[in-house]
């Protein structure tokens, strides 16, 4: 273990003066080098080694001022662990060079920027720019705003349009389908009703004629019963021959019957007539809606177009309303941009002075003028040197006279 200690010890002594023995071999080249150098490359090789050496030990002089800096640093480090009073003055003064830094930033932008009158000009040709955004804006957000309620209307007006169409033409088609039905009706059972009018009338002309034989009867009954011939008359005929007033009172009433028929006759023509009439009309009509299919088609395309329509306006909607939003929001942002913004408050309240000032000024003008017109003496003059005229003419008739 020794030996092993020992020869390792005596290796790295060996390797030590093998090393030593290059380090002078290359000093000695180095200085031989030196020495066969030019005079002037070795005077500057000379001062750039004095420069170095000399850059050496203010390396080591700054070193130790480094370490000496390190020392002090970590004592005030451990004192201001141990002190908060000295801790918030360390704060105090890294926020005084901030904003020292910052101090020197602004007035930097302010320098470059240029002067304040500079800075006023440009602030009020961007308060200028601003207002003309804003009222492009605001008219955009108008323009949309009427574009919005111009499509909602045009949509609620095509659902009125719509239901009272399709509620017209439902309801229209409905009463002449009804009246079809009775047109229907009425030619059904109007030859059962002439029928049955006709077969009245024949039975009322055949009484009427049996009445009149009575009557005739009866004036025969009168001149004589014996030359009666009763054969075509029978027996209940025969015996109303024994009262002739009620002979007369079933002629007066036949009479009335006969012009109640006579009546209703006419009444059954006229009505006849218009039921003709009023058929012709119903078939012109049923003509028109012939191309109800067609018509209907072309109803439900209408309102597949308008249907159409109304998506696309409520898929636009949204859209619209969200760039008025945008519009609305950078109107308010840029509001109070400007309303913060010193220069602006600045020029506001110059321009409310300046127009205080028109005002007053133009109080001062009207006030001046009425005074103006009270001490004016221009209408006195004029009335002065009239007065004076007819005062001359006056003068000169009088005179002319004598």
């Amino acid at each position: 273990m020794v030996e092993d200690m020992f020869r390792e010890r005596r290796e790295k002594e060996d390797s030590a003066k093998i090393l030593e023995q290059q380090v002078n071999e290359i000093k000695t080249a180095n200085e031989d080098l030196i020495n066969s150098m030019d005079p002037g490359v070795r005077e500057e090789y000379d001062q750039v080694k004095e420069l170095a050496e000399s850059l050496q030990m203010e390396l080591e002089k700054k070193q130790q001022e480094l370490d000496e800096l390190v020392k002090k640093k970590e004592e005030i480090d451990v004192a201001l662990a141990n002190s908060p009073l000295k801790q918030q003055a360390m704060g105090l003064q890294e926020q005084i060079a901030e904003l020292e830094l910052k101090k020197g930033e602004l007035l930097d932008e302010l320098n470059a920027e240029g002067t304040p009158e500079q800075l006023r000009e440009k602030l009020i040709e961007q308060i200028k720019k601003d207002n003309e955004e804003i009222s492009n804006m605001q008219a955009t957000i108008t323009d949309l705003e009427e574009k919005i309620s111009q499509s909602r209307e045009e949509l609620l007006e095509f659902e009125n349009e719509y239901e009272i169409m399709a509620g017209e033409k439902n309801e229209k088609y409905r009463e002449l389908k009804l009246k079809e039905v009775q047109i229907d009706e009425f030619v059904r059972d109007f030859d059962r009703k002439k029928n049955s009018v006709e077969e009245r009338m024949e039975e009322t002309n055949l009484e009427i004629v049996k009445i009149l034989q009575l009557i005739s009867l009866n004036c025969s009954t009168v001149n004589g019963l014996d030359t009666l011939n009763t054969t075509s008359i029978d027996e209940s005929s025969w015996n109303l021959t024994k009262s002739p007033a009620e002979l007369q009172e079933l002629h007066v009433r036949l009479q009335e019957e006969l012009i109640d028929l006579d009546e209703a006759k006419s009444r059954l023509e006229a009505e006849m007539e218009s039921m003709h009439h009023r058929q012709e009309e119903i078939k012109v009509e049923l003509l028109q809606f012939e191309n109800i299919d067609s018509f209907r088609n072309e109803i439900m395309r209408d309102r597949s177009e308008f249907v159409r329509k109304k998506d696309d306006y409520e898929s636009e909607l949204p859209f619209l309303e969200k760039e008025v939003f945008q519009l609305q929001d950078e109107l308010n942002r840029i509001n109070a941009t400007m309303s913060s913004n010193p220069e602006f408050q600045k020029v506001n309240s110059q321009r409310k002075i300046l127009a205080e000032m028109e005002q007053e000024q133009a109080d001062l003008k009207d006030k001046v003028d009425a005074r103006n017109a009270e001490i004016s003496y221009d209408e006195l003059k004029k009335q002065a040197l009239k007065l004076r005229q007819q005062y001359n003419a006056t003068l000169v008739k009088v005179f002319g006279t004598r």
